[in-house]
Parts: C-alpha cells; structure tokens; sequence
C-alpha cells in the first residue's frame, strides 16, 4: 500500500515537473532558500559562504553588491564553477550576473511565497493558472475592511449629517 502511494506521488512530481523540462535544459534553475547569499563579487561570494555571521553580511551590505535571495525565483544559470561550488546567474531585473551558492539552486519546480511557480518574463506576484501553478494552489487578494476614499465602509451605509 506504501510502495502505491509512493509511486502514485512520484509519478505526480515527474508528470509535473515535465512542463518545465525545456526551461531546465536552458539553464533556468529555481531558488530554494530565502536569505543574503547572491554578490556581484565571486570573491564576496565566497566570503560570505565561509563566514556566514551577521557582522560579516552587514559588512558586505553596506558595501553594496549582495542580494538577498527569494525562494522561488528563476534564475539563468550563465557560469557554473564546481570547484568553489558557485554558479553566476543572471536574475530578471538585477543588472549585474550574481555569484550564488549552487546548491541554492534547484533544477526542479519550487514555488514562491504565493504558491505559484515563477517563469522567465513574469512580473513578480503574478499567477498565471494552468502554466505555473500547483494544482490547487491560488492566490487571492483578501478582502479588505477599510474603505478608500470616497467609499462608504458598508453597501449602502451613508454618513450621517
């Protein structure tokens, strides 16, 4: 029974997964972790693998040219280098190619934070159904219970003189 659902779920992920295949073979791979681990500099890059402290990320904050990663973004993987385990990666509207840790990096669908699946070319937050979502998984605006200007807060509530 087990061995069933197992299968039944690995077929599922693989089956999912297959729609993104061409995106992988282009060297787009999907963030898996939130945090300051992408740098301009492969030399901060690596400073910030081996000296991961706060006072040491600030350090190179302040300086300017470390990102900090979004689980669930896609990046373009330009350069990998296996011997210090980086890969330089353009991310869609930084300017520069960042230097990000690669195992950072996954080669299989990982949804954001809104429970869709980015693609190349989608404005950040946008779930487009049917091409990047998790079956079942939607986001949707909540309601909001203060008016904007010019709205009364209740249908049909007017002010009182």
């Amino acid at each position: 029974m087990i061995g069933i659902g197992a299968a039944a779920i690995w077929l599922t992920s693989s089956a999912f997964s297959d729609q993104y295949d061409d995106l992988v073979e282009k060297g787009y791979r999907w963030v898996i972790t939130d945090g300051s681990c992408a740098c301009a500099s492969k030399d901060d890059a690596l400073r910030v693998i081996k000296n991961q402290s706060d006072e040491s990320t600030l350090r190179l904050v302040s300086k300017g040219g470390v990102y900090f990663l979004i689980r669930g973004v896609i990046v373009q993987v330009v350069q990998e280098d296996e011997a210090s385990g980086l890969s330089r990666v353009h991310w869609e509207g930084i300017a520069a190619n960042l230097w990000v840790p690669s195992k950072f990096l996954s080669k299989r669908p990982v949804t954001n934070v809104l429970g869709a699946i980015s693609v190349p070319g989608q404005p950040i937050g946008v779930n487009i159904p049917g091409i990047n979502s998790q079956p079942g998984a939607t986001a949707t605006p909540a309601a909001t219970a203060t008016p904007t200007h010019g709205e009364a807060a209740e249908p049909g509530a007017s002010p009182t003189p």
